[in-house]
């Protein structure tokens, strides 16, 4: 049975070597070892994690038992909620999971007032299918520099409230 919960700071270790894990797994095949291993670093270290909790992200994980399966993280802003990260693993997507997480985010858009969920996802992410099947649409591109020499080229997704 899987079961959601809020994670503190002090899980971000699990959490990075998680996220490490599914990121090569999945990314591989269209962004290469290089860039993966530059942005898990830059975004997804537990020192990164613990910081993102800090400044207001709440970040949750799913467990199967006592096993990390997947976990999400988002932040409040302004008028909206920013899902920023989004990651199961490969043996627990297709089950909804996804749809779990997105009804917690939902569910704290509405408590808070927002108006819309954003996200920003890779072009070439097959996971764009999974957020038009939420609901999402595309409504903007965005290719962002992140240093040494890599780019992220994105959609920008919303999802009215």
């Amino acid at each position: 049975m899987i079961t959601i919960s809020v994670a503190a700071a002090d899980y971000a270790t699990s959490v990075a070597l998680f996220a490490r894990e599914v990121w090569v797994e999945y990314y591989s095949p269209f962004l290469g070892f290089e860039p993966i291993d530059y942005m898990l670093n830059k975004f997804q270290s537990a020192e990164q994690i613990s910081r993102d909790i800090k400044r207001g992200y709440t970040y949750y994980v799913a467990h199967d038992e006592n096993r990390l399966v997947g976990y999400c993280a988002a932040r409040l802003d302004e008028h909206s909620l920013f899902l920023s990260k989004l990651y199961i693993e490969r043996s627990y997507r297709k089950q909804g999971l996804a749809r779990k997480f997105f009804e917690l985010l939902l569910q704290m858009a509405r408590e808070h007032d927002k108006s819309y969920i954003w996200l920003n996802v890779n072009k070439q992410n097959e996971a764009i299918a999974l957020y038009k099947h939420l609901g999402f649409v595309v409504t903007d591109a965005k290719v962002t520099d992140i240093g040494e020499g890599f780019i992220m080229d994105d959609y920008i997704m919303e999802y009215p409230i």
